[in-house]
């Protein structure tokens, strides 16, 4: 046999696996509906071709100019542009990432931060960093004091104009279940997030209104199953909110004989994670994507809102634990109107009357609802207390130039 044959050869034994998994793949449907085939099987076959979940960017159409071939552009776009649609990519990665996930307790995607605690509870690496403080780092009290004058400049301008500000802080995961960290990043701090008490405390010498979820949570912890945050999601639960929700109402300043408006919940448990309830699942990007562990299922019982309440506007300028809580507003009208700023400048969406819609974030009157709002929320995440995020910066430059 020449030399060119055995090339053949060889090149045929190289793609025959390909080849063969790929005509078994497309064989999987009409397996399924000749009754060949395990449902289950179908099931975990079919949603493991489903695309990758995390950052992506989809890449264009490589251009095959001559000014791109020659400075090499060409050959990169061709290179990226081949691989995302090369066929079981997403198989393969996912069969990659199950094996890493039971045998090592590893994850590689999001850029290696999805970390795997015990009973696969699992876990941002930043949440549980800023929890343990494995550097030792501590703010110095004059940064802390900059950070709190800057929340009161914001509250000062919206109290000045009738309006009514509260600081939200949305908690950890870490902090909600410290219980089942990664044995790997078991922590030395003793306190743990010494961070975090200290900002506290400067909280508490100014006089807005600041709503401490982390403690909120960890309080209900105690009286209630820990259903705060989910098994497999990085943020709190529909019931993490509700409760988070109740206590901001509460805050909420009327006048003399207006009660607030207030609500009343109630839960069942299902073992059905969807959403953000499984948002950290599904960035790992596993085979088996039917994971059940238990979570709650809100149920709003009673909801008290007269007609002076139902008025007001709210506007929120937060992170993406906004989203549960505008899940909740969508459902119940507690206000005329609210608008949500996800990192102030990414997404701005609004509901009115149960409907919402998402508005573009870059328009000149984008703001508008904002400075016209009756109530006003700046939401920061737990790990970040104590310096402010680049949206609260951005929300505060915005104030500062309307001075």
């Amino acid at each position: 046999m020449n030399k060119k044959n055995k090339k053949i050869i060889y090149k045929i034994l190289e793609i025959a696996p390909f080849i063969a998994a790929l005509a078994f793949l497309l064989c999987i449907p009409t397996l399924a509906i000749l009754g060949q085939i395990n449902e289950k099987v179908y099931h975990l076959i079919y949603k493991s071709a489903a695309p990758l979940h995390g950052e992506h960017t989809a890449a264009p159409r490589p251009n095959l100019s001559l000014s791109h071939f020659f400075s090499k552009k060409a050959q990169q776009n061709v290179e990226a542009w081949f691989n995302q649609g090369i066929p079981l990519k997403s198989y393969i990665v996912r069969t990659h990432n199950q094996i890493y996930y039971e045998l090592f307790s590893k994850s590689y995607m999001n850029k290696n931060t999805v970390l795997i605690g015990t009973d696969d509870y699992l876990y941002e690496k930043y949440f549980i960093e800023a929890y343990c403080n494995p550097s030792n780092k501590q703010f110095k009290n004059e940064d802390l004091e900059k950070w709190v004058d800057n929340l009161q400049q914001i509250s000062d301008f919206f109290e000045k104009r009738g309006k009514q500000f509260i600081y939200l802080i949305s908690p950890s995961k870490a902090s909600y279940f410290p219980e089942f960290l990664p044995p790997a990043y078991a922590c030395n701090a003793v306190p743990t997030r010494p961070n975090y008490y200290l900002a506290v405390n400067e909280l508490k010498k100014k006089d807005f209104s600041f709503v401490d979820s982390s403690e909120l949570l960890l309080a209900a912890k105690e009286s209630h199953p820990p259903i705060g945050f989910p098994q497999g999601g990085s943020h709190w639960t529909h019931f993490g909110a509700a409760l988070v929700l109740q206590e901001i109402l509460n805050k909420l300043k009327y006048k003399e004989g207006v009660p607030p408006p207030t609500i009343h919940f109630t839960y069942t448990i299902d073992n059905r994670p969807k959403g953000t309830d499984r948002d950290l699942l599904e960035l790992a990007n596993l085979l088996d994507v039917r994971r059940k562990y238990p979570v709650p299922v809100l149920a709003i019982t009673n909801v008290n809102v007269n007609s002076q309440n139902a008025a007001k506007k709210l506007a929120i300028v937060g992170t993406s634990f906004i989203h549960t809580i505008g899940d909740i507003l969508q459902q119940q009208k507690l206000f005329s109107q609210v608008d949500f700023y996800y990192y102030y400048s990414i997404t701005h969406y609004r509901i009115i009357d149960g409907n919402k819609e998402t508005l573009e974030a870059t328009l000149p009157n984008t703001y508008d609802s904002l400075w016209a709002a009756d109530i006003v929320i700046l939401e920061e995440t737990e790990p970040n207390i104590g310096k402010m995020m680049a949206h609260a910066e951005k929300f505060l430059k915005a104030i500062k130039e309307k001075n």
